[in-house]
């Protein structure tokens, strides 16, 4: 009878996996924000480019942070395309203000500006006044630095995740070491430091990332961190104190292969830019509230004439947007149109009507007046 029972549901998984819906994703239009409308004059418009943006009162917002005036920049769009600026003077503390760190990047964490200095380990509250609501200096050693300029900061109920790295000049085991770190602000008065040992898949730490050692962290719905390597097709969760989970994997229908990296040529900048062009990679990984998905970012590999100096062709680069359901099962991918010239799809927008995804391609970087961006509606196929 328990054999019966078990071969039933085991049958009825199969058949649901089997049945489970694929979706996709489907252009329902666009619109162009002229960035220099209201622009104040000591600010490059082409800086809110490479911030993520997010979506409140119905409406889009970018921030920029200038480190050098001690101002944020926010750009504050409609869906109809109107734009207008807002500066947010930052009042940082007296011992500061004669040796503001210049090395700095601003987050949107909930209502407020989060910003951390990743060569002094500063990170700085501020409200949406300029007010400031706590400075703390995350780490006073060199045991390990958080790496959330290259891997992004999610932020969930006043929790910043990040990712931690060590010196590899001087650390052989680099990655077979744990990482990961939460800085809990929830008590303004008193917040605290927790450490993880999150750890590097296999491959990483044998020594082999395929010339991409970067990661990056996700909350989950459900309150865990989903880790994101940019060499692997597999998504690792752990929970919030750090113990593995599961794994997942979340790769593309391509197959992606990845290229070993030729490490006696890594310090040669024109080696280092083309093999990354060359290479596919997964990047950012968004949340989508609304629909409760997730959409990973892939890079296919970009084709390069090999007897071009410049390692950056005017070409454009083809990306894909897998589409995950809330148990980061793989329902869907799509590929961008490339005859729309979408270069960098980075600003990933979910909103209540739809996915709004950056546009861009080289041409808008370099006349720096236009952020395109696209209303995507997820479909049932």
């Amino acid at each position: 009878m328990k054999k019966v029972i078990y071969s039933i549901l085991f049958l009825f998984i199969n058949l649901s996996l089997f049945c489970q819906k694929q979706v996709g994703f489907k252009l329902d239009k666009e619109i162009s924000l002229n960035l220099t409308n209201n622009l104040p004059d000591d600010i490059e418009a082409v800086k809110i480019f490479g911030y993520e943006g997010k979506w409140q009162n119905n409406q889009f917002y970018f921030q920029a942070l200038n480190s050098k005036k001690n101002k944020i920049y926010e750009a504050r769009a409609s869906t109809s395309g109107e734009l207008n600026w807002n500066i947010i003077d930052l009042l940082f503390p007296k011992e500061f203000k004669n040796r503001i760190p210049k090395q700095m990047k601003s987050y949107y964490a909930d209502d407020n500006f989060f910003i951390y200095d990743y060569n002094t380990s500063f990170v700085f509250l501020f409200d949406t006044l300029g007010n400031l609501l706590l400075n703390k200096q995350l780490v006073k050693d060199n045991s390990y630095i958080p790496l959330n300029f290259s891997s992004g900061l999610p932020f969930y109920k006043s929790q910043a995740a990040f990712c931690t790295a060590y010196d590899t000049q001087v650390d052989s085991n680099y990655f077979k070491k744990g990482f990961g770190v939460i800085f809990n602000f929830k008590n303004i008065n008193n917040p605290f430091l927790k450490k993880l040992n999150i750890q590097f898949p296999s491959n990483y730490q044998k020594g082999n990332t395929f010339g991409f050692p970067w990661f990056r962290l996700n909350w989950t719905a459900k309150y865990n961190l989903c880790c994101n390597f940019e060499a692997n097709d597999t998504l690792f969760v752990y929970n919030s104190k750090g113990k593995f989970l599961f794994k997942k994997n979340a790769g593309s229908k391509t197959n992606p292969i990845f290229i070993k990296e030729d490490k006696q040529k890594r310090h040669l900048i024109s080696y280092s830019m083309k093999y990354n062009y060359k290479s596919p990679a997964y990047l950012r990984m968004v949340f989508d509230p609304y629909r409760k998905l997730y959409y990973r970012l892939f890079k296919f590999p970009f084709q390069l004439d090999e007897n071009s100096i410049n390692a950056v062709s005017t070409k454009d680069f083809t990306w894909s947007l897998i589409i995950l359901d809330k148990n980061l099962e793989v329902i869907g991918e799509e590929i961008f149109p490339t005859f729309r010239g979408i270069t960098m799809p980075f600003q990933i927008i979910p909103t209540p009507e739809g996915v709004w995804i950056s546009h861009y391609s080289l041409s808008d970087l370099k006349n720096k007046e236009t952020l395109k961006l696209g209303l995507y509606k997820i479909i049932e196929k």
